[in-house]
């Protein structure tokens, strides 16, 4: 009981910092476009 608790725990764990890698690397990426077109602008 405890074991599967502490692996949930650790799987969400592990998802919510892949997903927040995700979001901080699509955001850098939107920002380097827009970067892009401003400097183009």
């Amino acid at each position: 009981m405890i074991t599967t608790v502490f692996n949930f725990l650790q799987g969400a764990v592990e998802f919510s910092l892949l997903g927040c890698a995700e979001a901080a690397s699509l955001a850098f990426l939107l920002y380097l476009l827009y970067a892009k077109t401003r400097i183009v602008k």
